[in-house]
């Protein structure tokens, strides 16, 4: 579950060295402008054209995460969803209309609500799911929502097709990820269709998928290699020196935790080449913009 109890152990793994010398691709960060009131910010999601990023942040006033976006590099706060004091509202990705999807979160009752949220005019159109819990976490360009719901102590993922607000359950698991096309790839190896034409990753070399983008599905083994399958769920690469994937994109780049012996530091992999980097990393669009944190700002990596 990525709910915002866990979200403080990648607080304190982004404070880790900083990196040796780079190799390969150069990614160099920079930061976003701040938002009023609000600490301790960083970037989760970013449309594919680059012109929204989406994030969370602390309110200073009520120690609850805030969603916030930036267009372009100006910062605007997501209207407030309403749920009441001690909800952490998270969002996880947007799309080049400005719709953003995620969730809240009751410290109070350990609720979760899920939501597609319209940028242009503020309003939250919620995604009600059976037995209360779940979370959205990805959208496409068509408006289909990737989440998981909670089925009895069970993560199941579940698709919201465009437009409307029903869950469509495709297996157990929870996504790793979403394309335009509307394929669905979990963490049980499962590469979904919507045609139906289910193919599941059979050779899996230990690992299991954690990120998906566009024809490339990632995870990490025990023996520290990074193990990428295809959309026929064969294996396309092995790369060795990982302990995390956060992300990929659909030319491959990947971030994740780099191990090199003792010595362990977030990185991006540009081909199969780790950069090791002053930050983390949470996400790569296809364009080739990196975005997560460093210290405790919101930022974004560019390849130069």
């Amino acid at each position: 579950m990525r709910f915002p109890a866990a979200v403080a152990a990648a607080f304190v793994l982004a404070a880790l060295p900083a990196p040796a010398q780079a190799a390969g691709c150069v990614w160099t960060a920079t930061g976003l402008p701040v938002h009023p009131n609000v600490e301790h910010e960083r970037v989760t999601g970013m449309s594919p054209d680059g012109t929204i990023t989406v994030g969370d942040a602390t309110n200073i006033d009520y120690g609850v995460l805030n969603g916030i976006l930036w267009f372009g590099t100006t910062p605007v706060g997501m209207a407030d969803p309403n749920r009441g004091p001690g909800v952490d509202n998270s969002p996880w990705d947007v799309n080049n209309s400005g719709v953003v999807v995620g969730y809240t979160y009751d410290n109070n009752t350990g609720a979760t609500s899920s939501y597609r949220y319209h940028s242009q005019d503020g309003t939250y159109e919620w995604l009600p799911v059976p037995n209360g819990n779940g979370a959205a976490n990805f959208v496409n360009e068509r408006g289909d929502v990737a989440g998981w719901i909670d089925d009895g102590g069970e993560a199941r993922t579940v698709v919201w097709r465009a437009g409307s607000v029903q869950p469509v359950v495709i297996g157990r698991g929870q996504p790793a990820g979403l394309d335009e096309e509307g394929r669905v790839v979990t963490t049980e190896g499962e590469i979904f269709s919507p045609d139906a034409k289910t193919v599941w990753i059979r050779d899996r070399r230990g690992a299991h998928p954690q990120r998906y983008a566009d024809g490339h599905a990632v995870g990490v083994n025990n023996n520290g290699e990074i193990v990428e399958w295809g959309l026929h769920g064969n294996v396309t690469r092995v790369i060795p020196g990982a302990e995390t994937v956060e992300a990929v994109n659909a030319r491959g780049v990947i971030a994740g935790l780099h191990a090199d012996g003792a010595r362990r530091s977030w990185a991006i992999w540009t081909g199969d080449q780790p950069q090791d980097i002053d930050g983390y990393v949470v996400g790569i669009t296809d364009s080739g913009v990196a975005y997560g944190r460093r210290g405790w700002d919101a930022v974004l990596y560019r390849c130069g």
